[in-house]
């Protein structure tokens, strides 16, 4: 399962993908003209053989059974990995050249761009690299991209520094690795102390030459002294589960974004934990577009979600959560809260863009938040706070 920028995606268990919700970019693997897609239809050329999938803003990758990897939608950012940059429509599914061995692909719908680790434990990525996310100088970055010309690269290109990475993560304008040890090295931009980092410590800039640079880095970082199974990336926050099973987060300390019961509106430069203290925690995913905050799988199957509510990502109706209706959060005392709406238990992962889903046991999935594009399936009902449990496919 996928959540993209107002688009769902599924993975059947005979492989093959299934798509609904927004397609302006051809997301859901047909021409644009259709969007959005109002009902989860099969994406062409997708029928068996998937075993991952991942989602950008705009375009979506899917990992083979033969450890190859397949991306379609807008293609002028480079974010299909095909080798040029198509800036005259959307790209249908093809196979990523050049790129093969691939045990993990990595993407969320508000980053332009994606990251493939191998098996050799390198890590491989393609699209935008306006923030430095592919750990690439931007200034030495082709910036022949998207129609404002940042820079991007249109092939899968290795990140130089990272060898014996475990897992990747992809943020807005980050990426991170786990490596063996299981310390955590992200790279990207430093605005709001995402590479847990104070800003003004950060000596190299992106964007220099438009008179506006921000704080970046293309050279891997280390995040205090945690050791992960898991890294979630939301914009200026991020979150990560602990090898004890527990849950630290970093950067901005905003609208509950740190899971705690109050946010002090500064960088939390040291990762640290939520209110909750969670046990063994399955699987962790964070937005960032619409107002931080993070959705978490407890080691019981229990589902839980902070930050703030801008798209109803906490399952909550507005009127009930935090401070005002325009600005509902969970720093008002609550910290992570359980999800509302859906089955107690049996959760397996979470996902999240600007909605949040969870995928279950037993292959059921719901989802909330933003359905403005009827990325549920069910015709479009602009933000829903209820649940609604997937079908179709």
């Amino acid at each position: 399962m996928a959540v993209g920028f107002a688009n769902t995606l599924v993975v059947t268990n005979a492989g093959a993908v299934y798509c609904a919700g927004n397609n302006g970019e051809g997301e859901c693997g047909v021409s644009s003209a259709t969007t959005p897609i109002y009902a989860f239809q099969a994406v062409p050329g997708m029928s068996s053989g998937v075993t991952q999938i991942a989602a950008a803003n705009s375009a979506v990758c899917a990992l083979m059974s033969d450890a190859t990897v397949k991306c379609w939608g807008a293609g002028g950012d480079g974010k299909t990995g095909t080798g040029t940059f198509n800036l005259t429509g959307p790209d249908l599914p093809a196979t990523v050249a050049g790129l093969t061995g691939v045990t993990q692909i990595a993407s969320t719908g508000f980053a332009g761009h994606f990251c493939a680790l191998k098996s050799d434990g390198t890590v491989w990525c393609w699209g935008v690299n306006y923030q430095a996310q592919l750990g690439l100088d931007p200034t030495t970055t082709p910036g022949v991209g998207d129609a404002d010309g940042a820079p991007a690269v249109n092939v899968p290109t290795q990140v130089p520094g990272i060898t014996g990475a475990l897992s990747v993560a992809v943020g807005d304008g980050n990426t991170c690795v786990i490596k063996a040890d299981h310390t955590v090295w992200c790279w990207g931009k430093n605005v709001n102390g995402e590479l847990a980092v104070n800003p003004t410590a950060t000596t190299t800039q992106c964007d220099v030459a438009s008179g506006n640079p921000f704080p970046c880095t293309w050279t891997p970082v280390q995040i205090g002294t945690i050791t992960a199974t898991q890294v979630a990336f939301g914009d200026s926050n991020a979150c990560a589960i602990l090898t004890s099973g527990d849950i630290a987060c970093w950067g901005y300390d905003s609208f509950g974004a740190m899971g705690k019961t109050t946010s002090t509106n500064t960088y939390q430069l040291t990762p640290g934990p939520t209110a909750r203290t969670f046990t063994n925690t399955k699987s962790l995913a964070c937005w960032g577009g619409s107002g931080p905050g993070c959705l978490a799988v407890d080691g019981d199957g229990s589902s839980w979600v902070w930050g703030e509510n801008g798209q109803e990502e906490l399952a909550q109706d507005p009127a009930n959560v935090g401070d005002t209706v325009s600005n509902v959060t969970t720093d008002t005392g609550t910290g992570p809260i359980p999800v509302a709406g859906i089955p107690a238990t049996g959760a397996a992962k979470a996902f999240t863009s600007n909605e949040a889903c969870i995928l279950f046991t037993d292959g059921t999935s719901w989802c909330w938040g933003d359905d403005s594009e009827s990325g549920f399936g069910d015709q479009g009902n602009g933000n829903t706070y209820i649940p609604v449990q997937l079908s179709g496919f």
